[in-house]
């Protein structure tokens, strides 16, 4: 699915978003997605999100923040704060930093680095765009 993503085979947006029904063919779907860039997947990969799989979710939150328009940032920062797993909070602050352009300090070369401390920041900052649009 990446090939056409590749190929820039806007045409087959619709057809990557048939089988998003399987999680094992969202990951390939989302980044073929993210090539082609149909605005119009986004709501396609929101419904998406139930999914159990953290893979899954992630995958989709980056399509989301690839496809997606600073509208969609309480979305995804919405997924900062999961209680259960501290994956998918990280997944989505990757994403918000993708999205917006921020910097959250995740390493830029691989390393040891404590996962939450980005998270931690895509939050601080989450709360302050919150206060000052208020």
């Amino acid at each position: 699915m990446p090939h056409l993503g590749r190929l820039k085979f806007t045409e087959a947006a619709p057809f990557l978003l048939e089988p998003l029904q399987d999680a094992g063919v969202i990951g390939q779907a989302s980044l073929a997605l993210i090539m082609i860039k149909p605005m119009d997947a986004v709501p396609a990969l929101k419904s998406r999100m139930s999914f159990p799989s953290l893979e899954t979710r992630c995958w989709l939150l980056d399509a989301i923040a690839g496809l997606g328009a600073k509208s969609d940032a309480p979305f995804i920062a919405g997924y900062l704060y999961d209680a259960d797993s501290v994956g998918i909070a990280s997944c989505a602050a990757r994403a918000l930093a993708a999205l917006t352009g921020e910097d959250f300090g995740f390493p830029r070369a691989s390393g040891f680095y404590d996962p939450l401390a980005p998270v931690l920041k895509a939050r601080q900052w989450w709360d302050a765009q919150q206060k000052s649009s208020n």
